[in-house]
């Protein structure tokens, strides 16, 4: 799993105004935008969904910035409206928790998240379900993490994650598989189990695309 992004793009998140150099991309919007990922993973598979969106968006047109919560240098406030198009957060949905640092990201960019066309997304094995009252906790408990944060994105998805039982340890790898066994589900330790409908997350960026897009249209008329 090797996530990329263009420096000079992520140069020009994270310096500062007064030191940027205008040149004739920086006038046109969208190109010049770009749009913001910061996702959380445990074991990986996140970043692999993470990866399949980012192929998707630049299949239609759209630079992208990938920066894992707690592990990056976050982008400058002023960037935002600057240089974002979009922001899209997300992260795995273990026994009923997002990881912290998400929590962290909204609390010190929940201002300038409502400036810009933004996404919030979970990834568990909970929205393996395909029946939609089955999968209706998952988006409660998404709803739920939205709300203690003070934050309400503009678009919301669920995607079925994976067992990766040859990636976890002796101790996550036996309460896996209980629970697993309890559910019905997969219990041979000796591989994984990926559970992903990648159609979903080319879906998912084709809707990123068009609200991008919209907010662009609504932004020229207001300006006209």
């Amino acid at each position: 799993m090797n996530l990329t992004f263009e420096s000079d793009t992520y140069a020009r998140l994270t310096e500062p105004a007064s030191s940027r150099t205008t040149n004739s991309m920086t006038k046109n919007w969208p190109e010049a935008k770009s749009i913001l990922i910061v996702f959380a993973t445990r074991y990986g598979h996140t970043a692999e969904i993470i990866q399949k969106m980012v192929d998707a968006l630049t299949l239609l047109g759209h630079e992208t910035i990938v920066i894992r919560a707690g592990r990056e240098a976050p982008p400058r406030p002023e960037a935002f409206e600057r240089d974002i198009s979009c922001v899209i957060l997300g992260g795995p949905l273990y026994i009923g928790r997002f990881p912290g640092v998400l929590s962290d990201f909204i609390e010190q960019y929940r201002n300038v998240l409502q400036s810009v066309p933004s996404a919030f997304f979970s990834v568990s094995l909970a929205a393996v379900h395909k029946n939609a009252k089955k999968k209706n906790p998952t988006y409660e408990i998404m709803q739920q993490f939205l709300d203690k944060n003070h934050w309400e994105p503009c678009r919301k998805a669920s995607f079925a994650g994976a067992l990766l039982y040859t990636h976890y340890g002796p101790v996550v790898r036996f309460i896996t598989r209980w629970i697993s066994k309890s559910a019905g589900g997969d219990t041979n330790t000796h591989r994984d189990y990926i559970y992903t409908d990648w159609n979903e997350i080319t879906v998912f960026a084709e809707k990123i695309d068009t609200m991008i897009r919209l907010a662009a249209r609504e932004r020229q008329l207001s300006s006209e």
